[in-house]
């Protein structure tokens, strides 16, 4: 009699479900960046730049670490009907100077020594200008299907993904407030077929 509870209370869940349900899969990696998903960029003088997150080499932003972050997922090859990736980023300029910025996520293999010059497929990228000692919100979103570059690298669970920020500034500060994942699959029933 102690199981009758258990078994309606997992018919009551599972009565929710049809053939038509879809799963979606969110996962937030702005944890992948941990500390670095804040943090500011002071340059000697007005030039061109590349900080490459996360920075797992030694910390200085301005030093390239190219390998991005490993990121491991359940293998869902052939199952996703779409992935969507969300980035939102805050900046704000500090350096007296205007701001050309430009925001890019890569994705590429579970080996790959350098996402963003060779091993790597850019995913989709965002721009923000300023002027000195404004702030302002760099916005990008990603949907990928399959047959799209860097589809089957996500889809196959095991990957590297990196974000490369570039332009043209004296100094800035960012955080990421948002950095999302999001993997759907298509209707059960044909998930079953």
């Amino acid at each position: 009699m102690k199981k009758l509870p258990i078994i309606l209370a997992a018919l009551l869940l599972l009565s929710g479900c049809s053939m038509h349900t879809r799963y979606t899969l969110d996962l937030k990696l702005a944890g992948f960046l941990g500390e670095l998903a804040r943090g500011s960029v002071e340059l000697p003088a007005y030039q061109s730049f590349e900080v490459y997150l996360p920075d797992d080499q030694d910390g200085d932003l301005t030093t390239p670490d190219p390998d991005g972050a490993p990121v491991q997922i359940p293998a869902l090859a052939g199952k996703l009907e779409r992935i969507r990736i969300q980035l939102r980023a805050t900046i704000e300029e500090t350096g007296g100077q205007p701001l050309a910025l430009s925001a890019a996520i890569y994705v590429g293999g579970i080996d790959a020594a350098d996402l963003y010059h060779g091993d790597g497929v850019k995913l989709g990228e965002a721009s923000l200008r300023l002027a000195a000692g404004e702030s302002g919100t760099l916005d990008l979103e990603i949907s990928l299907q399959e047959g799209d570059p860097g589809y089957d690298r996500i889809a196959g669970g095991e990957f590297r993904l990196g974000l490369k920020l570039s332009g043209s500034a004296r100094a800035f500060e960012y955080a990421i407030e948002h950095l999302e994942l999001r993997l759907t699959t298509p209707p059960l029933g044909e998930l079953l077929r």
